[in-house]
């Protein structure tokens, strides 16, 4: 039987997602890794009138699970598993997503984000004739392997009064990313800080540092330059100040980043930084 499922579930569904998600050949990078994380965002799908999460039952006993983030305004859904509990992963998984688009009935884009050893996932996204957009790496700066250094650059939080500049050079440098930039302003103090580079009076560059509400993650999850001001080591001064607000003020052992696969030469400063890679995640979408 497959049905959305309602708090009664909870425990089922996080003792499934947790055992499956932190095996590298079961991983869903939308889903976290940290038990008490995972039953949060579980539970925000199964209030939420948007989201919703699907089981697949045998009797009153889950086999399988998937939650479904959607952004109304984009018309996106962020595909949160499927885990399985048997061997007959791409059969259970295909069972569950049909019924995930039945019951949406929006026309939505589905995304799909796992590790790329993730096998079975593979093979799904083959049955279900998903697209491939491109891989991401994720890296990570170990605290000991970070050099303090200075590069002259005046780097300070966002002023007030440069919120506005702020929120415009984001949405014109990232005009489609996750976040937008009212987003972060919304969350500065709560999840994020943001710093940035002004120079006459114009803010030329910023980076953001977030960290994961009752998690010790912490991640580099932005650096942007005004696209006229790049080469000039901005985004190097960007970076350093994220490790050394990650190590000296989060007290934090390690600096995440994501970074896409074919930006070489941002892969390039990263490993020069001293980041090494973690896992390296598949992004694919389907249609409705």
């Amino acid at each position: 039987m497959i049905r959305r499922c309602t708090s009664s579930d909870i425990q089922q569904i996080v003792d499934l997602a947790f055992a499956k998600n932190n095996q590298p050949e079961h991983n869903s990078a939308f889903c976290c890794k940290e038990y008490n994380s995972i039953q949060q965002d579980f539970l925000k799908m199964m209030e939420s009138k948007a989201s919703a999460v699907i089981g697949y039952f045998k009797e009153e006993t889950l086999v399988g699970v998937i939650g479904i983030f959607v952004d109304e305004e984009k018309y996106t859904a962020d595909c949160c598993g499927p885990f399985v509990a048997v061997e007959d992963f791409v059969s259970i998984a295909k069972l569950l997503f049909d019924y995930v688009k039945n019951y949406f009935k929006e026309n939505l884009q589905y995304n799909f984000f796992f590790d790329s050893r993730n096998r079975e996932y593979l093979a799904f996204m083959e049955v279900i004739h998903a697209e491939n957009q491109g891989n991401e790496c994720c890296l990570a700066l170990k605290r000991q392997n970070y050099k303090r250094k200075s590069y002259g650059i005046n780097i300070i939080p966002l002023p007030v009064e440069y919120v506005n500049d702020f929120m415009s050079l984001h949405n014109t440098i990232f005009p489609d990313v996750y976040v937008s930039g009212m987003d972060i302003i919304n969350s500065i103090g709560q999840s994020r800080k943001v710093f940035c580079i002004i120079e006459n009076e114009m803010l030329i560059g910023y980076s953001v540092l977030k960290r994961a509400i009752n998690s010790s993650r912490v991640t580099a999850e932005i650096i942007a330059i005004d696209k006229k001001q790049r080469g000039k080591g901005y985004g190097r001064a960007l970076l350093n100040e994220l490790a050394k607000q990650a190590f000296y003020v989060e007290n934090a052992e390690f600096l995440n980043l994501v970074v896409e696969n074919i930006n070489i030469n941002a892969m390039n400063l990263y490993y020069t930084f001293g980041f090494e890679l973690v896992t390296e995640n598949c992004f694919y979408c389907k249609d409705n």
